[in-house]
């Protein structure tokens, strides 16, 4: 695996812990966010063990990482009658409906160290006799010389309706110049969904 791999599965795992054990709501309830650390932590010690670099690259590039993600937002947005008439549920349901609106980042363009502000516009439909539904949210970097990447997951108890999930992710140094992309998903129970942005590194 190259560097370039351990250093974003440092970040996803040890910055993503980090950064979101003070996230906010607005006026939902706090997040629940135990574990969201640990499935990803689990798949990058197998990955150090096995790696001639061992402990010394872990230690070096987790101190990088504590900025790498930061200010991750779950919260309820403002939504159009027309917003409304397309999202929300036509008949009655049994169990939560999400849908994705749109996923994007910005800025397009970007270097190494650079921040990129991941967003993702969900609507979150619940039973009649529900206040809340339990969701969760995530992100999958991808890229030629990289493999797969979580930023996540995280989740929470979400009121309905038309919701924004944001966090920051800044551009390691070293990765390889060429387009990105980011997978945006969504799931509550059995529903989910997913959308697609891209990024281009530059040199």
């Amino acid at each position: 695996m190259k560097r370039v791999d351990q250093k974003i599965l440092i970040i996803a795992a040890v910055a993503m812990a980090s950064a979101l054990s003070g996230c906010e709501t607005t006026s939902d309830k706090q997040n629940r966010l135990t574990g969201v650390g640990s499935l990803v932590v689990g798949s990058v010690v197998g990955v150090l063990v096995n790696n001639a670099m061992g402990s010394a690259v872990a230690s070096a590039v987790a101190g990088l990482a504590t900025a790498a993600v930061s200010n991750y937002r779950s919260k309820p947005v403002s939504s159009t009658a027309e917003e409304r008439r397309v999202y929300e549920a036509k008949t009655a349901i049994s169990s939560p409906q999400v849908k994705i609106q749109k996923g994007g980042n910005s800025p397009k363009w970007v270097r190494a160290g650079q921040k990129v502000t991941i967003w993702t516009t969900y609507w979150l439909n619940i039973p009649a006799g529900k206040s809340t539904a339990f969701a969760t949210e995530s992100w999958i970097i991808k890229g030629k010389d990289i493999s797969p990447v979580t930023l996540g997951p995280t989740h929470g108890e979400r009121k309905g309706g038309k919701r924004e999930a944001t966090l920051d992710f800044v551009i390691p140094k070293g990765i390889t110049p060429g387009t990105y992309t980011i997978e945006h998903r969504v799931q509550s129970g059995s529903s989910s969904d997913t959308s697609v942005s891209k990024f281009i590194v530059i040199s």
